[in-house]
């Protein structure tokens, strides 16, 4: 049986081709990711939520700079049904 001899496993050539692979499997990731992403569509949902957020921060304020109307800014829970929807009278 021989036993082996790792002393020449990290020659200068090995090594280049190790990082070498390692930068082909770190691109082949990148390709892939960016294929996942474009199929479920999950860049369009980020930018939507972006889009969304930024939406409610500007009623936010348009809230805060109408507080003096406050209550028809406030929902009255005890005039809404179980789906959120106002009881008519």
């Amino acid at each position: 049986m021989k036993i082996l001899d790792f002393s020449n496993l990290f020659t200068p050539e090995f090594l280049l081709v190790i990082v070498f692979l390692l930068l082909v499997l770190v691109a082949i990731w990148l390709v892939i990711r960016e294929l996942k992403c474009w199929y479920w569509k999950i860049n369009l949902r980020v930018d939507l939520l972006a889009d969304i957020a930024s939406e409610l921060k500007e009623v936010k304020e348009i809230l805060k700079s109408n507080n003096t109307n406050k209550e028809s800014v406030e929902i009255k829970e005890d005039n809404l049904d179980d789906s959120g929807s106002e009881i008519k009278e």
